[in-house]
């Protein structure tokens, strides 16, 4: 036990109230095909964190994507793809591709808002994106910023914002499209570098070892 907790600590991780830089991680990889799986769910988020979040708070969101297929899609629309945050079967923000777009973007409830000025994609080329989801608790606006490769938190290379609280209420994450897209080392984090960095697999094994540990600590 001395052992599993001296481990724990190591990774910024803890038994109790206090929160980790990292949250919870999903490996991977899911590779979906025209279709969608449910990688986090209210289920199983560690520690409540989409509840925490949906509260008000913020919340870093990287994952190493892969768009296999997109259709042949020239920009005029016919493929979507990325990871996208849903309140049960309705869709809230997407972090990947929109309709219409040949590029990295995010968007919010039914692709409102939208901004399709992002980072050019290479089908069959694996990037890092790490979404920022600021929830405002009663206030405006609530903003959904993207990073593309980027080592460090920089200047966002796409960014909305909602007045209508587009994004809140999500409690569940998946891998969706209409092509083949390959989502893999999904880690949630309340700072960016830990969301940005792939961790090394050994590292994703105590990751996971210790939410589910806080998952059986919480539920007891």
């Amino acid at each position: 036990m001395k052992i599993i907790m001296l481990t724990l600590a190591a990774l910024g991780l803890s038994i109790g109230t206090a929160t980790a830089a990292v949250i919870q991680s999903v490996p991977g990889p899911s590779v979906v095909t025209n279709g969608e799986v449910v990688l986090i769910d209210t289920s199983n988020d560690t520690g409540d964190w989409i509840d925490t979040v949906n509260d008000g708070g913020t919340v870093y969101i990287g994952f190493d994507v892969t768009i296999n297929n997109n259709n042949s899609e020239t920009g005029t629309g016919g493929f979507f793809g990325g990871l996208n945050l849903f309140a049960n079967s309705e869709e809230r923000a997407l972090i990947g591709n929109g309709w219409e777009s040949l590029e990295y973007t995010v968007s919010g409830k039914n692709g409102n808002p939208t901004d399709e000025s992002g980072i050019a994609y290479v089908v069959g080329s694996t990037v890092r994106l790490v979404g920022k989801l600021t929830i405002i608790d009663g206030g405006d606006p609530d903003v959904l910023d993207l990073f593309v490769n980027q080592a460090t938190e920089g200047t966002p290379d796409a960014s909305i914002t909602s007045t209508t609280h587009a994004f809140e209420g999500f409690n569940n994450i998946r891998n969706r499209n209409n092509g083949q897209v390959t989502i893999a080392n999904l880690i949630i984090a309340d700072d960016y570098a830990s969301a940005s960095v792939i961790p090394e697999p050994a590292s994703l094994a105590l990751l996971s070892l210790g939410g589910l540990m806080m998952i059986r600590c919480r539920r007891a």
